[in-house]
């Protein structure tokens, strides 16, 4: 665990690393709402083929698909 010389500077640190859980939390989240979504989109099979490339995940591929 990081820690700083002074209390204020640790306390931005710490409420940095906070919002950075919160913010993938809420990705996670988003991510799972699309693969929910893609099942029964007309371009489910695209996306499919899609995220076959490399380095192409769901929000990509459904991104593409549209």
């Amino acid at each position: 665990m990081r820690k700083f010389r002074y209390p204020h500077q640790q306390l931005a640190f710490e409420e940095l690393k906070r919002a950075i859980h919160q913010i993938e939390e809420r990705i996670q989240t988003l991510d799972l709402a699309i693969e929910d979504a893609v099942k029964s989109w007309r371009f489910a099979d695209v996306v499919d083929a899609l995220r076959a490339l490399r380095g192409v995940n769901t929000t990509i591929a459904a991104t593409l698909a549209t």
